[in-house]
């Protein structure tokens, strides 16, 4: 197996300078700064620059932790020197802290528009998903991806406030507890604990993966780092949040796979399959223990996998490129359509000639 990778331990100070040259060598980040800061009045103690560079410290510090009274406590622990460096006139509140973070969020969610660094003379308007991806990835060497496969998740984030039902003064909507975003959210099982509920948000994460090795080329090395994230309230919006973002990583590195588990691939074909279709990027789903099994077609060249069958690598593209997806309520006219489309398939699969064996091959015949 592949060796994880694992970064060396880093002091504060070398972190520092690290997240400083990361934030300053991405043009986004900066362009964002520029436009959350005020054009008049007195400046900010904490400019939008510095704040941006400590969220970045504190997740190098204490990744399981990302809290506004942290962001404050660990800035209060730096010597004058690194605080310098984040440009502080002064000492830090906590109150400060919320303030900037609420800007930011604020210019998430109405939409933040900047000028485009990557096609000047022309702006671009970032929503919460893009300026939390800018964040994540702005320390990561273009030159460290090299695969064109990423892998899609979501994981639960609990909220801190108590689960007291309170209602909105605005809508009237009874809400689980004062954290307007907490909904009530189900985490499934693992090998160290059992399924359970949860108050809070999911935050869904892409990360490159290695590519499909074949008989002649081997997987490229593929360190695993997050790519893009985003948050929404728990369980809902799983396919349309995992396109935005894994589109959103296409436009900067060509994507050709995207793996995902049954959470996201069961959302609705408009808000996920469609989306990876009309880009070009295909989706490998994570299928049941009973589906679970090895193809020699994963592997070998004069073959290709077609909605989990094996077919030959010549068949045309026009024959499964947009196939429909069938519903349930589709009426027997539309389904009989729907059948004959798939079965221009059938002049081009391969039939299999023996049994899957020990060693994980399984042999198969040609049209």
């Amino acid at each position: 197996p592949e060796p994880k990778f694992r970064p060396r331990s880093r002091s504060v100070a070398e972190q520092l300078r690290y997240v400083t040259a990361a934030v300053d060598r991405s043009p986004h980040l900066l362009a964002i700064a520029e436009a959350l800061t005020a054009k008049s009045g007195r400046p900010r103690n904490l400019p939008f620059r510095g704040f941006l560079i400590a969220c970045c410290l504190h997740v190098c510090i204490q990744e399981r932790n990302f809290y506004r009274g942290k962001i404050a406590d660990m800035i209060a622990e730096l010597t004058r020197d690194q605080r310098a460096l984040l440009g502080l006139r002064g000492p830090i509140s906590y109150s400060q802290i919320v303030r900037a973070s609420l800007k930011l969020e604020r210019g998430g969610r109405d939409g933040l528009t900047i000028d485009d660094p990557d096609n000047p003379g022309h702006s671009v308007t970032l929503h919460l998903d893009d300026i939390m991806s800018h964040i994540v990835s702005a320390a990561i060497p273009p030159e460290l991806i090299k695969t064109t496969t990423v892998a899609a998740d979501g994981t639960d984030f609990e909220s801190p406030a108590r689960r007291e039902e309170r209602v909105n003064k605005e809508t009237g909507e009874v809400l689980p507890c004062a954290d307007p975003d907490a909904i009530l959210g189900h985490r499934t099982s693992t090998q160290t604990h059992s399924d359970s509920w949860y108050l809070g948000q999911e935050v869904t994460v892409v990360t490159n993966a290695p590519d499909r090795p074949t008989r002649t080329r081997p997987s490229p090395p593929a360190p695993t780092v997050v790519l893009a994230a985003g948050i929404r309230p728990a369980g809902t919006d799983r396919g349309g949040v995992t396109a935005g973002l894994v589109l959103w990583c296409h436009k900067r590195q060509p994507i050709k796979e995207c793996l995902v588990d049954r959470g996201i691939s069961q959302s609705a074909d408009e808000n996920f399959a469609k989306p990876m279709r009309e880009a070009g990027i295909g989706i490998v789903v994570d299928l049941r223990s009973e589906q679970r099994r090895a193809h020699t077609a994963l592997s070998d060249d004069r073959v290709m996998m077609i909605n989990g069958g094996v077919f030959i690598a010549g068949t045309p593209e026009a024959h499964y490129k947009n196939l429909p997806v069938p519903r349930l309520q589709d009426t027997a006219a539309e389904k009989a359509r729907i059948h004959e489309l798939y079965d221009r398939l059938l002049p081009f699969a391969c039939q299999p000639l023996t049994a899957l064996g020990s060693d994980g091959r399984q042999r198969f015949r040609g049209p």
